[in-house]
């Protein structure tokens, strides 16, 4: 009974001791998980207002005459005395710490904050995005000044583009907003791969902790700070956290990792997340912090043992009870049970028990007296029964040695033809694998041969389309027509070469949605108006029935403009001359359904299963009639994919094709 006792008293509170410890771990792991929480988004908070005041800053120097025309007259020293004066002003109001007039082709001319340095080439994905699309941009990057969030866009005098303005706000600065707990130590890391280490070896070297390039094989560091000045342990514990693993699991999500504790009872967790470029959505760096949260997790320990107590108390009031009624109304009979049942086992079934009372252990006993008497009749029915079973065993046994000898064979000739399965699934492996290998040489071989070739092809539609407008001198009227016929070429290939790079990113896993809400009447309209001219010149009618009110989804406005772009040209590109291509879009109960119809060539049944596989073509042919590399419906596809849309096709041959194009008001996760 005792021992019962002791061991309810152990499973009860062993069973209390289990949700306690599950209770403080989540209840830790809450803690620590909404102090990173919270560090990202006043870091993503204060990004924000940076990236406000940099543009507000930029609109004010884009609308100043004097500075354009300072910086078109290529006066640097006057431009510099003009803005230097007024510079201590903006940077103070609008926290600028970096101040750039970049020419035409991306060399800087002029630093507001170091006149001396000049010369050198402008660098970072997000400028080279505003020298490509001639709009504003922003994002991290790092230059001789130090790593900074940075904004740019073209300077323009009438419609000409004569350079660029670029506004920084130091990392540094950043960093120092953030309300993190006194004893803590943070850093910024970046990917060797996003960053020049010629510009890092020339950078703000006391931000960098005394960390060298070689000091991480993956990620140099680009700023460290210690919230409590001179603390060499916050200082060795950050040096703790800045692992490569750490890193990795940092620049993908928000987590926290624990480290050890202070020689004053400290709590140091080393913690981070992914630092977004709020304009573009791209993850371009990681934050990576150590803080000492001992006061914060003596909160979640006093309230985890607040219910410990809590819940040991009751049960220990059961245990006491349940012991007592075992006592009272349980023991004795159980001991008289148990002495007959041990008679029963030694094979005596002439004992019986006492029968007293009328309760459950009464009405036992009698099923147990009953139990004797019937096990004594059984025993002698079963001595015979056994005799007769043996006689049938024995026979039995030699039928199975007989049918054991006939599996041992199958089995050994199963053996053999396993062995030859696993032989040939190993065969099988191996060739799967170098298909694999050559699914992942022909993205990577798409990707740089598209690439390669683009980079010499931007320059070349330059000069042509200078050429075109006549910038360089007049040309005679034949001399324009082979002009423009070779920028048409031109522009031919650079669409066939962005299809060949979207679709190895995609296929790569490499591409994101820059998700913002859009009207996509707005889309539609800016496709019709650039895809007109190309249907003129096949004389093809473009009708549209966008009717009047906004078309409103969250989606990537890039992304859908492509989408509608492959799908109009398509049509055009399809369609005979003095045809019609019709454009319809409509609000439906869960999202955006549009219609774009040609009464082209048409479509054979056993084709459009298949019309939106990669380089597909409807005219495989080597003497094709129509251009492309049968991208575009694939690529229609996958970012629909990406929006949670839909697409279907209807087509008869020789009268046309009719695409069914579904986008939801919201996309789903």
């Amino acid at each position: 009974m005792v021992f019962i006792i002791m061991l309810a008293f152990l499973v009860g509170f062993s069973a209390i001791y289990i949700v306690y410890r599950i209770h403080y771990m989540e209840a830790t792991r809450t803690t620590l998980l909404a102090h990173v929480e919270d560090t990202k988004k006043e870091f993503e908070h204060h990004q924000h207002e940076v990236f406000d005041s940099l543009m507000v800053a930029l609109d004010i120097l884009e609308h100043d005459k004097r500075t354009i025309e300072l910086f078109k007259a290529r006066d640097r020293a006057g431009l510099h005395a003009y803005l230097n004066s007024g510079f201590t002003d903006i940077k103070g109001r609008y926290g600028i710490s970096l101040f750039y007039f970049i020419e035409p082709d991306g060399r800087v001319f002029l630093r507001v904050h170091n006149k001396e340095l000049h010369g050198d080439k402008a660098h970072g994905a997000f400028f080279d995005e505003v020298m490509r699309t001639g709009k504003a941009a922003a994002g991290f990057s790092l230059g001789r000044s130090g790593y900074a969030y940075r904004v740019a866009k073209p300077l323009k005098a009438g419609d000409k583009v004569i350079g660029y303005i670029e506004l920084g706000h130091d990392i540094v600065r950043l960093v120092k907003h953030l309300n993190i707990p006194e004893y803590s130590a943070v850093g910024v890391t970046v990917s060797k791969e996003m960053i020049n280490k010629d510009y890092w070896a020339t950078g703000y070297k006391p931000n960098l902790g005394g960390y060298e390039w070689s000091t991480l094989d993956h990620y140099a560091v680009v700023s460290t700070q210690l919230r409590s000045e001179g603390s060499v342990e916050e200082d060795s514990v950050l040096k703790e956290c800045f692992k490569e693993t750490n890193i990795d699991v940092f620049s993908k999500k928000p987590a926290f990792e624990y480290l050890k504790d202070g020689d004053e009872g400290q709590k140091y967790y080393c913690y981070g997340f992914p630092i977004v470029n709020v304009a573009t959505g791209a993850n371009e760096g990681t934050f990576v912090g150590v803080s000492d949260m001992k006061k914060k997790l003596a909160l979640t320990a006093g309230l985890a043992k607040t219910l410990l107590y809590a819940m040991l108390f009751p049960v220990m009031v059961s245990i006491l009870l349940v012991w007592l009624l075992i006592k009272v109304s349980i023991s004795t009979p159980i001991e008289r049970l148990f002495s007959a049942a041990k008679s029963f086992a030694a094979g005596d079934f002439s004992t019986r028990i006492p029968v007293k009372g009328n309760d459950e252990m009464a009405e036992l006993a009698v099923e147990m007296n009953d139990m004797a008497s019937q096990i004594a009749i059984y025993k002698t029915n079963m001595e015979l029964l056994v005799d007769m079973r043996t006689e049938e065993l024995r026979t039995a046994n030699q039928e199975t040695l007989e049918a054991s000898a006939m599996l041992k064979e199958a089995y050994d000739k199963l053996e053999k033809h396993q062995g030859e399965l696993e032989e040939a699934f190993r065969e099988l492996e191996k060739v799967n694998a170098e298909l694999k290998g050559l699914e992942r040489l022909k993205s990577d071989f798409l990707q740089t041969i598209s690439h390669e070739l683009r980079s010499p092809l931007t320059p070349i539609l330059g000069y042509l389309e200078i050429m075109r407008d006549g910038d360089v001198g007049e040309f005679s009227e034949v001399q324009k027509d082979v002009i423009n016929e070779m920028f048409m070429c031109g522009r031919n290939l650079q669409l066939v070469l962005d299809e060949l790079l979207e679709a190895a990113s995609i296929q790569a896993g490499r591409i994101f949605l820059n998700v913002q809400h859009v009207d996509m009447k707005n889309v539609l309209g800016d496709v019709i108006s650039d895809i007109m001219k190309y249907a003129n010149e096949n004389q093809i009618v473009v009708e549209k029935d966008l009717g009047a009110a906004p078309l409103y989804v969250d989606g990537d406005p890039k992304r859908l403009y492509e989408i509608v772009t492959h799908l109009l040209r398509n049509a055009v590109k399809f369609s005979r001359k003095g045809g019609k291509v019709t454009v319809k879009a409509s609000a439906g109960a869960t999202g955006i359904e549009m219609m774009i119809k040609d009464e082209g060539i048409g479509i054979s049944p056993e084709r459009l299963t298949k019309i939106f596989d990669a380089f597909y073509q409807i005219d495989s042919s080597s003497a094709r009639f129509y251009e492309g590399v049968g991208l575009g419906l694939f690529l229609v596809r996958k970012l629909l994919d990406l929006h949670n849309g839909r697409i279907r096709v209807e087509s008869v041959e020789t009268k046309g094709t009719t695409f069914y194009v579904f986008i939801p008001y919201k996309i789903s996760n």
